[in-house]
């Protein structure tokens, strides 16, 4: 048993030798291991269409050019009457965060829509629901207009309409109202 072992372990070495001899080879039919760069091949220029050069037309003189981004409405010896600014508007879904009071026809109870991102939604926190649906809420969404209320696993318990300060809508499992105020 040991005599075949250590054949064995002979053999795989002078093969291993055997192998890595052939790499040392400088002879290489490969065109990245040949040594140097193939032979070039000369190459015709392509003759190029002519270029036409045109002077671009004056730009209009009547609006002289806004600076800063500013958009100033300028009488004609240039001095400015007004300057406006861009509105920087709040984005509906952000306008819906934050903690409602939640009514149905079980009572009321606190309902809070935060911006904390859970997977596909955001997540949302009940206290004191009556209700057994609202109570499961932990996610929700605004799409087109509309609050979406979760339950874990994707299930809507809620679809609601309506301002930043009052949502109104229904239970999606009973068909009941509900409504949401800040």
């Amino acid at each position: 048993m040991i005599r075949n072992r250590t054949t064995i372990r002979i053999l795989a070495c002078a093969l291993t030798a055997f192998v890595a001899g052939g790499c040392t080879t400088s002879r290489s039919y490969l065109p990245w291991n040949s040594g140097g760069p193939p032979p070039q091949q000369p190459v015709e220029p392509i003759p190029a269409a002519p270029v036409q050069i045109d002077p671009l037309p004056a730009l209009p003189t009547d609006t002289p050019p806004i600076i800063d981004d500013q958009r100033a409405n300028r009488t004609a010896d240039g001095s400015s009457s007004e300057v406006i600014r861009p509105v920087i508007t709040t984005p509906p879904w952000r306008r819906m965060m934050g903690r409602w009071t939640a009514r149905d026809a079980l009572g009321s109870c606190s309902v809070t829509l935060t911006s904390i991102s859970s997977l596909d939604f955001y997540r949302a926190k009940t206290s004191g629901c009556a209700n057994k649906d609202l109570a499961k809420v932990s996610s929700w969404e605004y799409r087109n207009g509309e609050v979406y209320l979760y339950q874990p696993g994707g299930v809507v318990a809620a679809r609601l309409r309506g301002s930043e300060n009052q949502l109104s809508g229904v239970i999606q499992s009973s068909g009941a109202d509900l409504t949401l105020s800040k």
